[in-house]
């Protein structure tokens, strides 16, 4: 960089890999005072369509050397157009008088302003994503004058992959004529996590090992994966560190499988509904060759299934954005299984034992698994549930999966919503139908009686209500809906009162809805006949009481 020559340089590489940010570093890092240029313009070819366009966008953002790191400004683009003016006489200087309204410059003048670069720094960056109509053959003419009329050092950074046919043959077709050293730019996974990690971050120090392990080497991914998780960080401060450990496995797993298109990385479908479950092995233990490669993946990674806490921070992944209620919840129930697993008796140390070791201890196991399970039931998950359960059955012990299941549902009888496949996430990963029956039975007899207040509550301001809802409200008495009523002081009383008078008012409701409404009516009949302010406050329903 420090030799005076008009050069050009080529730095190619695949997207995301950092050529553009590796540069700007560089030339930051460079002694401005070492520069054998006076000026230096950065231009992105991204979405320029015509050759005057790319020409003027030299020109306007060129600044100098001093300015090196900062972004041009309209102060700097002056400074440009005086210079310009100086050099090109009267004409020039009369349209130029018009600026900052860069559309009242002619065509001759654009075009000609960029010849003003003598001596001056230039990186050209997105050459496969300039505008269709704008030539590759042009640019490098371009660059070509720059470089032997001008006297500029010229920097052009592309991924030559990304360009078509048509552009691809002309830029072959010209390089040997312009182009005096082609660097290909391919860092390794570690020197992609020296370029994007801060060396002193406790963060990114404990990022670099997954980001190694998993051989990413695109500087965006690793951008993005560093930005989820510094929004995350701050909604898990108040929890036990193994679930901000877990949010880094997963965010950096997950955003490498979902933004990369490598042939690498497991596909993103692939990974979010993997049918990995705590065994370590897909349910039907039969894979595609190239599904055991991407198992093989996770597995290295040490990722062997996805649970609730994976599935919000795959909702991040994909929006940017954390629905802090919904994390919290799940971080919550999360952190009761770590402080569990901390104890002398974890569950998960039994499942070490299957995994870690080929000895012949399939009783050892056995008894583990089940004792640990039972001082654990109260932390595991159903998914869990359904891999113990599964293993167990493999390994002829009916007996003791069946005696898990029934542990389970007593264990956790006042959390009757847990029994609810329909409203779990993994509900296709409860494959044992000893579970299902037990699960389906359970809500069945866990399920508390509903109260009127409860009923009324769901249907207020909706257009539906169910068979159970209808059988609750017709029988509720006149005084029950009189204590409702009563009872309630806020924004929800109109649209409870308008919920059970409904009914009277829907051409196609039932004689068993049409009384709901009349009994409701009566209870507003007794609360009006107590004031004359109630019997003012009850006709706005149109509920009709006699003056006394």
């Amino acid at each position: 960089m420090r030799s005076p020559d008009p050069e050009v340089l080529v730095i190619r590489g695949e997207w995301g890999t950092g050529k553009t940010f590796t540069w700007k570093r560089l030339l930051n890092e460079f002694r401005k005072d070492d520069l054998p240029t006076k000026r230096y313009s950065y231009v992105s070819l991204f979405g320029v369509n015509t050759l005057e366009d790319f020409r003027f966008l030299l020109f306007q953002q060129c600044i100098t050397n001093s300015a090196i790191g900062t972004e041009p400004s309209m102060q700097s683009f002056k400074e440009n157009a005086a210079s310009f003016a100086e050099s090109y006489g009267r004409k020039a200087t009369k349209l130029l008088n018009r600026i900052p309204i860069i559309s009242d410059f002619m065509g001759e003048v654009k075009s000609l302003a960029y010849l003003s670069l003598g001596e001056t720094l230039i990186c050209i960056d997105d050459l496969e994503r300039k505008g269709k109509d704008l030539d590759v053959r042009e640019i490098l003419g371009t660059i070509s004058q720059l470089k032997e009329e001008k006297s500029c050092k010229i920097v052009l950074i592309l991924n030559a992959s990304g360009l078509d046919s048509e552009n691809r043959s002309q830029f072959e077709a010209y390089r040997e004529k312009v182009i005096d050293i082609e660097l290909a730019f391919s860092p390794t996974a570690e020197e992609c996590a020296e370029i994007a990690l801060t060396p002193h971050s406790l963060t990114d120090t404990q990022l670099r090992p997954l980001l190694l392990k998993l051989g990413i080497t695109n500087i965006r991914v690793i951008f993005r994966i560093k930005r989820l998780i510094k929004i995350v960080t701050p909604h898990l401060k108040d929890f036990e560190p193994e679930l901000l450990q877990q949010a880094m496995h997963t965010l950096t797993l997950f955003t490498w499988c979902y933004l990369s298109d490598d042939g690498v990385s497991p596909p993103y479908e692939f990974l979010k509904g993997s049918r990995l479950n705590i065994l370590g092995v897909p349910d039907d233990e039969v894979d595609s060759e190239e599904e055991n490669g991407w198992r093989s993946i996770l597995q290295d990674y040490s990722f062997f299934d996805i649970d609730e806490f994976d599935l919000v921070l795959a909702d991040v992944v994909e929006t940017g954005y954390v629905n802090a209620r919904v994390l919290r919840k799940t971080a919550t129930n999360l952190n009761s299984q770590v402080l569990a697993n901390k104890g002398d008796k974890s569950f998960s140390e039994a499942w070490r034992l299957y995994h870690d070791s080929f000895s012949d201890n399939q009783d050892q196991v056995v008894d583990l698994m089940f004792s640990r399970f039972k001082e654990n039931a109260a932390y595991i998950t159903p998914m869990n549930l359904n891999g113990t359960v599964s293993l167990l059955r493999e390994l002829n012990r009916d007996d003791l999966a069946d005696e898990c299941i029934e542990y389970y549902i007593e264990t956790r009888k006042s959390e009757y919503k847990l029994f609810d496949l329909d409203d779990y996430a993994f509900a296709d990963d409860i494959t044992d139908p000893g579970i299902k029956n037990a699960f389906e039975k359970a809500m069945v007899d866990a399920e508390p009686e509903l109260t009127l207040r409860d009923v009324v509550t769901r249907i207020a301001g909706k257009n539906g209500w169910g068979i159970k809802d209808i059988e609750v409200m017709s029988n509720a008495s006149v005084d029950d809906f009189y204590q409702l009523f009563k009872s309630e002081n806020g924004d929800h009383l109109r649209s409870y009162v308008k919920a059970c008078l409904q009914f009277k008012r829907i051409s196609n409701t039932s004689d068993t809805e049409k009384a709901i409404s009349s009994t409701a009516e009566e209870a507003l009949k007794r609360i009006g006949a107590e004031s004359d302010i109630n019997r003012r406050r009850v006709s706005s329903y149109g509920v009709k009481v006699d003056a006394t």
